[in-house]
């Protein structure tokens, strides 16, 4: 009888020197998720670039990154009808932008009450024609940076205007709810918390919908893209 016993074999993976995950022959499979977990202290996690990191607040802002890759420039033009049931809301929100707003905001004010409107119908019924409009006007607004200190108008002028005591950022948030994509989540903070003072805008409130924003928003936008983009391609370089 031989004294010398069967050789024992194990498996093992070896990450940077190190034994990160060993078994014996026969024993059951490793998954690759151990493999994961016994690297995972052995790795360097890399903080995003800034160039990444703006590219994907970009592409939050309106809606995905190959809408961002189109995003159009031109101005708003083509005023949607208000449904009967807005009609109200309509005329307020018209008359709040003809006192503040050039007429490109109107447009996208209006058609982010049709669109509300359309996504969430129980809006009518829920909320009087000067808070949906005060709630829409919160919401677009404060997307394309009209409303605010050294603004045109605060959103006190435009509750004034509009009769309404209070705040409305509550309602404000379920119109921009009801007007974002569908699968688009809610950020954790409705504006980015990222960015330099001459990237504002990427502090403004967004809502996944190119088509809601002023063409001096989006050129804002497509010249940030432009540059982040460039100063990926000089890193890869």
């Amino acid at each position: 009888m031989s004294l010398i016993g069967q050789p024992r074999i194990r498996r093992m993976v070896v990450h940077r020197g190190r034994v990160v995950l060993d078994w014996p022959d026969g024993a059951t499979a490793r998954t690759g998720q151990d493999l994961v977990d016994r690297t995972a202290p052995f790795t360097t996690h890399r903080a995003p670039r800034e160039h990444d990191t703006i590219l994907r607040q970009l592409a939050d802002t309106v809606g995905g990154a190959a809408t961002l890759d189109q995003l159009p420039g031109r101005p708003l033009t083509a005023l949607p009808p208000a449904p009967a049931e807005v009609a109200g809301a309509a005329a307020l929100l018209a008359d709040v932008a003809g006192v503040w707003f050039p007429d490109e905001a109107a447009i996208a004010l209006r058609t982010g009450l049709v669109l509300a409107v359309r996504r969430d119908p129980a809006l009518v019924t829920d909320y009087s024609p000067e808070l949906l409009a005060a709630s829409t006007c919160w919401a677009v607004g404060h997307a394309n940076g009209l409303l605010g200190p050294r603004r045109a108008a605060t959103q006190r002028d435009v509750l004034g205007r509009l009769g309404i005591d209070g705040y409305v950022s509550q309602q404000g948030h379920r119109v921009a709810a009801a007007v974002r994509p569908f699968g688009m989540p809610e950020p954790l903070s409705p504006w980015s918390t990222f960015g330099r003072p001459e990237q504002s805008v990427l502090r403004l409130l967004r809502l996944g919908r190119p088509g809601l924003l002023v063409s001096s928003v989006r050129h804002q936008l497509i010249e940030l893209r432009d540059q982040a983009r460039a100063e990926r391609a000089r890193f890869l370089g």
